[in-house]
């Protein structure tokens, strides 16, 4: 479950870097003193029993590889959760990184954070404040390349799928890429047609009609 406070909640106008990371250390607070003791509040009412609520803060590194940031088969859940919605490009790659080199069907791995309807690589950049750039495209690929041929050499796929699944995975990240640009225009038309449809009441209301 993904919860959304506007930064308005907290008094918070603007969403500058100093005041981004303000806003962090409140929202962060807030859920652990307030929210966690409503919603187990909120459960008890409705009578519910046998759960168990846990306030939970992972520190991640934005400049640190992530397997040198203590990354574990432990805590590896809960960071890939954190960094595919809200981490940093470089951390996405890092975990992708992580994933494809501990998995032992890398082939079904890449169909799954490449699909949309997984929390992965493809989810990620359909926020739109994620950029899909050039660079993170080379970089996402290299990747995926390296892991495939790391994993041809040490017999885990043969070389025709890991030359078949590399070719796939790049025509699919050109496809993610080019997807997001599409949103990116639908959203910017939308927004043309709303400011459109505003001047055009603008008019209507302080112009004088015409006689």
């Amino acid at each position: 479950v993904d919860l959304a406070i506007n930064h308005s909640f907290f008094g918070i106008e603007k969403t500058s870097k100093s005041q981004r990371d303000k806003l962090r250390k409140i929202a962060r607070k807030y859920i652990h003193e307030t929210v966690s003791t409503e919603l187990d509040s909120q459960l008890k009412s409705m009578g519910i029993s046998g759960y168990h609520i846990e306030n939970v803060t992972q520190e991640i590194n934005k400049t640190s590889d992530l397997n040198k940031a203590g990354i574990t088969k432990d805590n590896y859940e809960k960071i890939k959760t954190y960094v595919y919605r809200h981490g940093t490009k470089g951390q996405v790659i890092n975990i992708l990184d992580f994933e494809l080199s501990h998995t032992k069907n890398i082939v079904t791995m890449l169909y799954e954070t490449l699909d949309y309807h997984s929390c992965g690589v493809a989810n990620y950049f359909l926020r739109p404040i994620h950029r899909f750039d050039n660079n993170t495209l080379i970089n996402i690929y290299n990747t995926i390349d390296r892991n495939l041929r790391q994993s041809f050499h040490s017999g885990m796929i043969s070389e025709t799928k890991s030359l078949e699944t590399s070719e796939w995975a790049l025509a699919r990240i050109y496809e993610i890429q080019n997807n997001q640009r599409l949103l990116n225009a639908i959203k910017l038309k939308k927004n043309i047609r709303i400011n459109f449809k505003f001047f055009i009441f603008f008019l209507t209301i302080f112009l004088p009609p015409l006689k």
